[in-house]
Formats: C-alpha cells, sequence, structure tokens
C-alpha cells in the first residue's frame, strides 16, 4: 500500500472517529434523563448505568482478548452493527411498560459494543501510521467531536420542548450517526497485513509504580464518578439550571477544556510533576470541600466548573507517562487491565453518586473530596516510584554497558562518544 493510500485511509478512521464521536456525545450525556422519562428512579438508574459499566467492561475486555486476532475492520463493523441494534430497541422501549431487566440487557450491550468500538480505531490506526502526533490527533478528534455531539442535543432540546419526547429524538440520531459509522467503514482499504498482539502479564506487576497505577486508575474513576456521573441531574436540580442551560454550560466547558488541555500540554506544564497533579486535583478537593460547608447554586456551579475546566489537562502526567513506562511486549495486557480498573472504578462511582443524591448533595461532595484525596495520594506516591524505577532501569543499563565495553580501555570516552550516548 503506497502512502497516499495509507493517508486516505487515515483520513477515513478520523471521519468514522468524528461521527462516532458525535453519536457517543448524544447519547452518552443523557443517558440520566432519558431513563427518568421511562419511569425510573435515581437508584434504579445509578444501578442500571453501574452494572452496564461493569458487566460491559469485563465482557469488552474479554472479547477483546479472545479475538485479537481479528482485523480491528471487522470487530468494529460488528460491533456498529449489534450497538445500532440495541439503540434501535431503546427507541421502540422508551416510556413502555417493560421489564427493567431488559433494559438492563440492553444497556450492557451498548456498553460493551460501544467499547469494542472505541478499542479497535486506535489499533486499526496503526497498521497505517504509528506515532505520538497522531495519537493526539485521534484523541482531539474524538474529544471534539463528543462536543459537537453535545451542541446538537443542545440545538434539539432548544427547539424541540415536549417534556421527555427530545431525548427520545437525541437517541434515534444517535443510533442514525452510528449506522452512518459502519456505512462509512466499509470504504476503509483492506490490508491483510496484521500484527496480532500478545495477552503477557510476565513482567507487568514487577514494578511497584505499574502496581500503583492501577490502583490510580480504579481511585480516579470512583472519585471522578461519584460526582460528574450526575452532573446533569446536579446542575438541574441543585443549581437551578433549566436543562437547555445545563447543555450549554457543559458545551461550553467542554469546548474551553479542550483548548486548555492543548495550551496547558504545550504552553503550561509545571517544572515539576507533582506540582501538576496538585493543580489538576488539588483544585478540585478544594472547590468539593467548599460545597460540603457552603451549599449553594454559586459553590456547585463554580465547582462544576473547575472540574470541567482540568479535566483534560496534564493526562500526559497524570496517564502517560505510566502508559509509556510499560514494555511494548506488555502493551496489549497492559491497555486491558488498565481499561478494567477504570472501567470498574466508573461503576462503583456512579452507584455512590446515585445512591447519595438521594440522601444530600452535601454528602456527594463528600466522598468526592474523600476520594480525590485519596487519588491524590495514589498517583504522587505512583510517581515517585516511577522515578526509582527508572532510576534502577538507568543503573542496570549502565552496568550491562559498562560490562560490554569492559574490554575498552578508557570507558569514560567511550560514554562520552555521541555514538554510544544513552540517554540516562
Amino acid at each position: 500500500m503506497n502512502l497516499q493510500q495509507k493517508r486516505k485511509n487515515i483520513v477515513l478512521i478520523m471521519l468514522f472517529t468524528a461521527l462516532f464521536g458525535i453519536s457517543m456525545g448524544l447519547w452518552e450525556n443523557y443517558k440520566i434523563v432519558w431513563l427518568e422519562g421511562t419511569g425510573f428512579n435515581t437508584t434504579n438508574i445509578a444501578t442500571i448505568l453501574s452494572l452496564s459499566l461493569m458487566i460491559g467492561g469485563i465482557l469488552a475486555v474479554l472479547i477483546n482478548i479472545k479475538f485479537r486476532k481479528l482485523d480491528p475492520k471487522i470487530v468494529i463493523q460488528v460491533s456498529i452493527i449489534l450497538k445500532t441494534i440495541s439503540l434501535a430497541i431503546l427507541i421502540f422501549l422508551f416510556q413502555k411498560n417493560v421489564s427493567q431487566y431488559v433494559f438492563y440487557i440492553l444497556f450492557i450491550l451498548d456498553g460493551v459494543f460501544g467499547c469494542l468500538v472505541f478499542n479497535a480505531i486506535y489499533p486499526l490506526i496503526t497498521k497505517y501510521q504509528k506515532s505520538d502526533q497522531i495519537y493526539s490527533i485521534f484523541k482531539i478528534t474524538d474529544y471534539t467531536s463528543r462536543d459537537v455531539g453535545l451542541g446538537i442535543a443542545v440545538f434539539i432540546i432548544a427547539f424541540i420542548c415536549a417534556n421527555y419526547i427530545e431525548y427520545n429524538i437525541i437517541l434515534i440520531i444517535s443510533a442514525v450517526l452510528s449506522l452512518g459509522c459502519l456505512i462509512l467503514s466499509f470504504f476503509f482499504s483492506k490490508d491483510n497485513k496484521l500484527i496480532i498482539p500478545e495477552f503477557n502479564l510476565k513482567g507487568l506487576f514487577s514494578k511497584k509504580s505499574i502496581r500503583m497505577y492501577y490502583a490510580y486508575a480504579f481511585v480516579s474513576s470512583v472519585a471522578y464518578d461519584s460526582v460528574m456521573s450526575f452532573q446533569i441531574i446536579i446542575l438541574r436540580d441543585f443549581a437551578n439550571l433549566q436543562i437547555d442551560r445545563v447543555s450549554i454550560f457543559l458545551l461550553i466547558l467542554g469546548i474551553i477544556g479542550d483548548i486548555f488541555g492543548l495550551i496547558a500540554l504545550y504552553k503550561l506544564t509545571p517544572k515539576t510533576d507533582y506540582f501538576a497533579i496538585l493543580l489538576k486535583f488539588g483544585s478540585r478537593f478544594v472547590c468539593y470541600s467548599i460545597v460540603i460547608f457552603i451549599n449553594n447554586p454559586i459553590t456547585i456551579i463554580v465547582t462544576m466548573m473547575v472540574v470541567l475546566f482540568f479535566s483534560r489537562a496534564y493526562e500526559n502526567v497524570s496517564d502517560g507517562k505510566f502508559v509509556n513506562a510499560v514494555k511494548q511486549e506488555n502493551r496489549f495486557a497492559h491497555t486491558n487491565l488498565r481499561y478494567l480498573f477504570s472501567r470498574s472504578g466508573h461503576a462503583l462511582g456512579t452507584y455512590i453518586s446515585g445512591l447519595l443524591i438521594t440522601i444530600g448533595i452535601n454528602y456527594v461532595f463528600m466522598m468526592g473530596a474523600i476520594m480525590v484525596f485519596i487519588q491524590i495520594v495514589i498517583v504522587c506516591l505512583a510517581l515517585w516510584y516511577l522515578k526509582k524505577d527508572i532510576q534502577k532501569d538507568d543503573f542496570k543499563n549502565k552496568r550491562l554497558f559498562i560490562k560490554k565495553y569492559a574490554m575498552v580501555k578508557d570507558v569514560k570516552s567511550v560514554l562520552n562518544k555521541k555514538k554510544y550516548r544513552a540517554k540516562f
């Protein structure tokens, strides 16, 4: 395959990512309100969403491991078909008197197939190009398109005011866009060259920094979703914002968060990683603590603004360092384990938020503050262990290097040569 064909495929895949992101941005932000319109209370909604996250995450990882030999294009197409079918069934069940277990099953299926699609996109891209830059473009495309999806939802809610009916319209559009993704996927070029990843756990848990990172992946997800999983309900019921203003608020903050994330990456990265962590999560802890004692619409709105503003910044410190620390032969296993821990945390955080919000908003932010504090401690320890692990690896590499060139009269002169200089 020549360079022009590869570029064409990358453009098509990015268009697919954008279309899929818009579909997800529409549906993911309004699942809670859709379920409200079907007659579920907050506790039921928390149970449905948490189970769909947990079971969906486990099944997605197992399927990903079991069928890793399949071409990512096939995985995407089959998953899109099944996801669209589950969405179509949900459309017809809206406000129908159906057993809640049917909704459990459909939401789990939607979560599983959505995860499989997203997890297969980047491996498909790497068949044509693999670099840090293309990964950044992929992530930015995903973030921005989800915000576009939220913007479309804002338009629908602003011009269609028929109780909860507009949320079923949002679901319909999401399903149509999902079907459009399927059509677009058939234009991807065929390529028989496929690198099959191995699920290799050997040596993955040997580093304390990676073990701490898995704990961080779980706790950070609990900390975020224990408050933010019901952000629409919190802004509507406790900050006294109308639903259309809630949508505009989330859209604007999402776009600002995207922009700040890019600026922070290239222009505003602190000199120390610990300061970046305190800036990202410490500000969240302070705001949560204030809401516990001063509970009013203004403090809640400001807190949401701070969380959304920093949510996409400094991911290169809180996640990127640990992803890059894993050896190439362990990357596939590491990605799946990290996803499983993260997904489990999101499930637990969503369930906790649904329970506490019925008791009182103060308890929601109290739990959020506790979990964010634990999150800060864990990630700082993980960064400290990571530096120790790097020092050990550097020392080991130096010893191997010196041993290799032990017959050279002047080892220092060899080390000073640019040809043999190692980046320690």
